[in-house]
């Protein structure tokens, strides 16, 4: 066949000369697209069983060199280059969530945090950071709840303090409900109130010794200790105290009242005083008797019986 051979015929449709085409293999082409292959030099390529060439979009600045693996990665100036994990040029930074902000994000990002001093960081949403306003020093902090931000609250003096002591010890907060919150020692200054007040145990001497109650109750003995030649305590009331019975050892001063009793035997000593008013002490004569049996009186001093 001498000629050109066309496209529809299966040829080329162009005269190639002394040029050639050889193909080792079935060629089979899809799309209905022109195809424009450039060669500036003589050319071999050789193509990957599959995979995609790079488009002229990206055409590199020279021939591509070195050896693609898992680890290297295709550089602009035509090189495979090696993945770096140790260090690497951050473009872009930026922070959502408040109290943090960026300066020069896209060159050398600074990170700048801002907040109230003395102020604590909470979370005034879920997803947002704040800062509460400056917190009073030494005070006592609680919690806003939901989106408010934490306070602090005031407190009476040497409430914070005594928070820092043991309980049980001097300084401490006396609790109810446990003998950790008994304290093991101390000086009652002033008691007022209608509550009832137990003391287990001896009274010691830091006790105050002065005070008034208004009533006192015991279920054991009352003890005292005071020594001899002062009264125990001192009663102003006139009025008898019923069922209250007391050793009748020693002498009674004054008595309003005696107790009588009919006598017996034949010699009974007659009571006399030397005045006829008044407290006066009650004396007898051994001379002077009164015999029961018989009703008679003896009076010494003339022998005489009556």
């Amino acid at each position: 066949m001498a000629g050109t051979l066309g496209g529809s015929s299966g040829g080329t449709g162009v005269n190639n000369g002394s040029s050639t085409i050889t193909i080792a293999g079935n060629l089979t082409h899809s799309g209905a697209f022109t195809q424009s292959f450039t060669a500036t030099a003589n050319t071999a390529v050789t193509l990957p069983t599959s995979g995609t060439l790079i488009s002229s979009v990206t055409a590199l600045s020279g021939a591509v060199t070195g050896t693609p693996s898992s680890t290297t990665y295709l550089r602009g100036d035509g090189t495979w280059a090696t993945i770096s994990t140790s260090s690497g040029t951050v473009t872009s930074v930026s922070f959502t969530g408040g109290i943090i902000s960026v300066a020069t994000a896209t060159t050398t990002p600074a990170l700048t945090v801002a907040g109230t001093s003395g102020g604590i960081v909470y979370f005034s949403s879920a997803s947002t950071w704040a800062s509460s306003a400056v917190l009073t020093a030494n005070a006592i902090m609680i919690g806003g709840g939901a989106g408010v931000a934490p306070s602090t609250i005031t407190t009476g003096t040497g409430v914070v303090t005594a928070l820092g002591v043991n309980t049980g010890s001097t300084g401490a907060f006396v609790v109810n409900g446990g003998a950790l919150g008994t304290p093991s020692s101390g000086t009652v200054t002033n008691l007022t109130g209608t509550a009832s007040i137990n003391i287990n145990g001896t009274v010691g001497a830091t006790t105050a010794n002065t005070g008034a109650f208004t009533t006192v109750s015991a279920t054991g003995v009352i003890t005292s200790t005071l020594a001899t030649g002062t009264a125990p305590f001192t009663v102003a009331s006139t009025t008898q105290v019923a069922n209250l019975n007391s050793a009748t050892s020693g002498t009674a001063t004054n008595a309003t009242n005696v107790g009588l009793s009919a006598g017996t035997g034949a010699t009974n000593y007659l009571t006399f005083s030397a005045s006829a008013t008044g407290n006066q002490p009650l004396t007898t004569n051994t001379l002077l008797t009164y015999n029961y049996t018989n009703n008679a009186l003896t009076a010494g001093i003339n022998g005489g019986t009556f």
